[in-house]
């Protein structure tokens, strides 16, 4: 899984979405596995919404609208990227009309893709009797 926490801590510290992105479905090719892509809303921003994280961790930031739209619409678009999911759920969160519409703007944009197997992709797999 590839989890985006954001531009400044865990695996995307110093990346662009593009290079996390770029770099997990390399990962995910090379060891022959389905990608899932999610992000955590309240822990992964970049600052920009100017809302602190968690209070377990104020000083990180809540993802603003237009990271979700932007992050989000990057890695469900991602070919090879077969789910997409967000890492903590909080209705405080999800109920602001701003990141609700943001939110169903990657619900959208998730609808019109079409669908990946999460299933490995390698021939390691073994194939049913008989085929």
């Amino acid at each position: 899984m590839g989890q985006w926490a954001g531009p400044l801590h865990g695996a995307g510290t110093g990346l662009t979405p593009e290079q996390f992105r770029d770099k997990n479905v390399a990962l995910a090719k090379r060891l022959g596995l389905g990608l899932v892509f999610g992000m955590n809303y309240l822990n992964g921003g970049d600052g920009s919404s100017g809302i602190p994280g968690t209070a377990s961790h104020p000083d990180q930031w809540q993802m603003s609208p237009a990271e979700l739209v932007n992050v989000g619409t990057l890695l469900i678009q991602a070919p090879y990227s077969c789910a997409f999911l967000s890492w903590h759920y909080a209705p405080e969160f999800v109920g602001r009309s701003d990141v609700r519409a943001a939110v169903d703007s990657l619900a959208i944009v998730a609808a019109g893709r079409g669908g990946t197997s999460c299933l490995r992709h390698d021939s390691t797999t073994a194939a049913p009797a008989g085929s």
